[in-house]
C-alpha cells in the first residue's frame, strides 16, 4: 500500500540526509531504483520519489456496485407533503396533515368549497372596489375543480407551454391561481393575468431568464 511504503521511506530518507558527508551513490535512496508491487506504480530514484496514483474502481472486490438503493414499494413510505398546483393547499386546505396523507383520489372538495366561500365573503367587496368582477363561488369552484381534481401537474406536449399546461419561469402562477379562485373569467375584461397587472406580487424576476438550459438565472 502507498501509505505503508511512504511510512517506511521517510526514516530511510532521513538517514540518508544525515550520513557524514559520504556522497557515494550507494548511500542515496533509490540508486538503484526500487519499485513496489502494488498498483500504485510507486518508484524511487536519485531524483526523488515519484508517485503515480491510479483511479480506484467504484466496484467492490466482488465486482458488485457498493451503492445499495432501497427498492421498497411506495406503500412502505409515509407521504409528508402533497402539492401540485401553487397555493391550493395553502389557501384552500385547513386540515393539511390529513390532506398530505390522503390519496390523490380524495379531492377534499367540501373543504375547498367552504374555503372558497370564505374567501369570497371577505374579498368580494374589495375586488369590486378595484374594478374587478368576482365570480359566484359555485362557478369558481367548477372552474377550479377542472384543474385541481386531482391536484396534479399535467403537461400536454401538443399544447403551448405555460400555466395551466405546465409552467414557465416567467408565469406569475400564484396570481393566476388567485384569478381562477376569485374572478369571473367569462368577463372579457378579465383573464388569468388580471391580478398580475395590479400587481399583487413582483411582476418579474430581478434577473432575466436565459432562453437556453438551465432556463433559470444564476444564483446570486
Amino acid at each position: 500500500m502507498r501509505i505503508r511504503f511512504a511510512a517506511t521511506l521517510l526514516p530511510l530518507t532521513m538517514l540518508g540526509c544525515f550520513q557524514g558527508g559520504d556522497d557515494t551513490s550507494d548511500d542515496e535512496i533509490g540508486a538503484p531504483s526500487t519499485e513496489t508491487g502494488d498498483d500504485d506504480n510507486t518508484d524511487t530514484s536519485d531524483s526523488g520519489t515519484t508517485t503515480t496514483s491510479t483511479t480506484e474502481s467504484t466496484e467492490s472486490e466482488t465486482g458488485e456496485d457498493p451503492f445499495v438503493f432501497a427498492d421498497d414499494l411506495p406503500e412502505a413510505y409515509t407521504r409528508v407533503d402533497r402539492m401540485g398546483n401553487p397555493i391550493v393547499a395553502t389557501a384552500l386546505i385547513a386540515s393539511k396533515d390529513e390532506f398530505n396523507a390522503a390519496d390523490l383520489d380524495d379531492p377534499f372538495g367540501a373543504e375547498v368549497l367552504e374555503a372558497l366561500g370564505s374567501l369570497h365573503m371577505v374579498l368580494d367587496d374589495d375586488l369590486v372596489g378595484l374594478g374587478a368582477n368576482p365570480c359566484p363561488t359555485l362557478s369558481c369552484a367548477m372552474e377550479l375543480g377542472a384543474l385541481i381534481y386531482p391536484d396534479t401537474l399535467d403537461i400536454d406536449l401538443a399544447e403551448p407551454p405555460g400555466f395551466p399546461n405546465g409552467r414557465t419561469p416567467e408565469d406569475p402562477a400564484a396570481d393566476m391561481m388567485l384569478a381562477l379562485m376569485l374572478l369571473d373569467l367569462d368577463d372579457p375584461n378579465q383573464n388569468l393575468g388580471t391580478f398580475a397587472t395590479i400587481p399583487l406580487n413582483p411582476i418579474a424576476n430581478d434577473l432575466p431568464f436565459p432562453a437556453d438550459f438551465p432556463y433559470l438565472a444564476p444564483p446570486h
